[in-house]
């Protein structure tokens, strides 16, 4: 098993390849959506495991130091240090020096608050216990009979589930960052005027017409996402897993799956306008009566991609239920063998496509029923979304001070609406 020291240093260099890859994309003018947040935070690790590695150092010299200068006291007192024979009579080949040098090492290390190795104690045990005879019969399969002697390996990498994210921030939104989180009005021209052609042509000496175009407001807020998670001290120091780096990573994980379920669904009332919300009527395409909304065949996805305007549908991507996805899959286009509307991403980063346009999956997007919009299709550079600074990740100990729990919160202020509901469309299952 590898050191604390050596874990550490593992960690940091993860930390910073990351950071390193993020600014050569950025560099290279590949940055992605994600990538502002995954810079900050990889930095952050950088400077806690390098934080960490300078405690441990100390540490490391401060028990050489106390070891010397203990040993050094015990050699002008005259004592000199008994072999594993003299000592226990055994073949153990350390002495008891050694013993009591890792026991003054265990109890400084509590002492100071630092970390307690608890492979040192351990081994101390084992080194005490391992010369005394045993005469009764023990089994590692009974209770009280050597079952809590056998110690579990736990294997010092997490294994980590595969977990449905929302993809909304990935779609190419726009996202704004500001320092403060005062409301956000964008002006918008809503209107060119009313003039007609036939208004529009004049003769000679005819008094011109008069027309004025027409603007409204985008309106963006800071709505509060926030989450505390707590670890027992124990857990903290004593799991060989980086418990706390796993905390700050689930919270900014989940910070970003609910503001990005309400940047798909959300009413727009005390929450952020999502994308389902606000397609306009005339963008819908509308299924079969009696098929439970599904999809039926390519001319469909045709239907939809035609509702948006060509500047708009140039930029467009698809995003849908995984479930969904399946039945897109298997549609041919003119029903020629092999021409499929889906062709599969592949491993340079080339995503998968539907009808030439690239196809997202989102557990947010409802799967194919009546009165339910089960595919959307937009240039989701149109959607704006507003952060105020960056995710917000806060340690406390003094929170649940009497429980000894260590408290981390994560906090995000964030809204989001489109500039223009044209820039969208959808499939949407019939109403009966």
């Amino acid at each position: 098993m590898a050191t604390l020291l050596e874990r550490l240093d593992e960690q940091r260099k993860r930390a910073l390849k990351e950071a390193r890859e993020i600014a050569e994309r950025a560099a290279g003018g590949e940055e992605r959506a994600e990538d502002e947040e995954a810079y900050v935070r990889a930095n952050a690790d950088i400077d806690k495991y390098g934080k960490q590695m300078k405690d441990e150092l100390r540490r490391i010299a401060d028990d050489k130091e106390t070891s010397e200068a203990f040993e050094g006291a015990l050699r002008s007192a005259g004592v000199r240090e008994k072999s594993g024979h003299e000592e226990r009579g055994g073949d153990e080949p350390k002495g008891w020096l050694a013993d009591v040098r890792n026991a003054l090492s265990n109890k400084q290390q509590r002492g100071g608050g630092t970390e307690e190795r608890l492979p040192d104690v351990r081994r101390l045990r084992e080194v005490r216990y391992a010369m005394q005879p045993e005469e009764r019969l023990l089994d590692v399969a009974t209770a009280t009979k050597g079952q809590e002697t056998v110690p579990v390996t736990l294997v010092e990498s997490l294994f980590r589930k595969v977990f449905d994210d929302s993809a909304i921030l990935s779609a190419g939104v726009r996202i704004l960052r500001t320092d403060s989180g005062e409301t956000m009005k964008f002006p918008r021209l809503a209107g060119l005027g009313a003039l007609s052609q036939s208004n529009a042509r004049r003769a000679e000496a005819q008094q011109i017409q008069k027309s004025d175009p027409t603007f409204d407001q985008v309106q963006l807020d800071a709505y509060k996402y926030a989450q505390i998670s707590q670890a027992s001290r124990e857990v903290i120091q004593d799991s060989v897993i980086d418990i706390e780096a796993l905390l700050g990573e689930v919270l900014g994980r989940n910070m970003a799956n609910y503001l990005g379920l309400d940047l798909t669904t959300g009413t727009g009332t005390g929450m952020p306008r999502g994308v389902v919300t606000l397609v306009p009527a005339g963008n819908k395409v509308t299924s079969a009566t009696g098929v439970s909304g599904a999809i039926q065949n390519a001319d469909q996805l045709l239907d939809v991609i035609w509702k948006l305007k060509p500047t708009y549908r140039r930029g467009a991507k698809f995003i849908t239920n995984d479930t969904n996805v399946l039945t897109l899959r298997k549609f041919k286009i003119n029903g020629e063998a092999n021409n499929y509307a889906f062709q599969a991403g592949d491993a340079t980063g080339k995503p998968d496509t539907l009808m030439g346009y690239p196809l997202l999956t989102d557990p947010n997007i409802a799967v194919p029923a009546l009165n339910a919009i089960s595919l959307l299709f937009g240039d989701f550079s149109m959607y704006y979304v507003r952060m105020v600074a960056d995710v917000r990740v806060e340690w406390s100990t003094e929170y649940a001070w009497d429980t000894d729990l260590v408290s981390v919160k994560a906090v995000l202020r964030a809204d989001g609406d489109t500039i223009d509901d044209t820039a969208f469309a959808a499939f949407v299952g019939a109403a009966t």
